[in-house]
């Protein structure tokens, strides 16, 4: 009887690796959606400073910094990562100074800012680009997220690695339906996403192939 189940299981399981198109979509089919658990769970009860800095050689303008250090801590506090998370104008005072602010390490703004922990984000390239004479507009995003105390020690990842690397691509489309702005909102978006996902368990699904 053993026998004759385990033969119809696997004919079934046969029967959906044809049809479905791919061994991804058939399992997708049998057993849902999966999950990816937080990479590293950030302190509820301490206050959390989102730092964005990007490379000299590949800059973010200053709104896409302040823009994407807000939708990082949109997301952490929506989906509940922390609730004490330093406002974003106590940064924008900081920066007015900006001889002052650009001699400051992590550690000197954590304790300007009042903050215990520090999410920080170092964006080594994000580029926006315009091509065939400006028709075409595509773009691509990379940064290294690394987590620090507000005295500047390491919390995470505890490795000799500089940082978790996330990267956004934002594909080739005719510029008169997808803007420089827009490019740059995408990316900052899709940044943000992947960030905030590394600090809480989130589902992973089949999304076609």
């Amino acid at each position: 009887m053993n026998k004759i189940r385990r033969g119809v299981l696997l004919t079934l399981l046969s029967l959906l690796l044809v049809t479905a198109g791919s061994g991804c979509a058939a399992l997708y089919f049998i057993f849902g959606n999966g999950t990816n658990s937080a990479q590293y769970k950030l302190p509820k009860r301490q206050r959390v400073l989102v730092l964005v800095d990007s490379a000299v050689s590949s800059p973010m303008s200053l709104r896409g910094i302040s823009d994407l250090e807000e939708a990082i801590s949109t997301q952490l506090y929506q989906h509940r990562v922390c609730r004490n998370l330093v406002p974003a104008f106590r940064l924008v005072q900081l920066e007015k100074n900006a001889r002052r602010y650009r001699q400051m390490g992590i550690a000197d703004i954590a304790s300007a800012v009042n903050a215990q922990v520090v999410v920080y984000v170092f964006v080594d390239h994000f580029s926006v680009l315009l091509q065939s004479d400006r028709q075409i507009s595509r773009g691509y995003a990379s940064a290294i997220v690394k987590v620090v105390s507000g005295g500047g020690q390491r919390l995470f990842p505890k490795s000799a690695m500089p940082g978790v690397p996330v990267a956004a691509t934002i594909p080739a489309a005719l510029a008169h339906r997808q803007t420089a702005t827009t490019v740059e909102r995408g990316l900052v978006a899709q940044l943000a996403d992947k960030i905030a996902k590394i600090f809480y368990s989130h589902s992973v699904g089949y999304h076609g192939g």
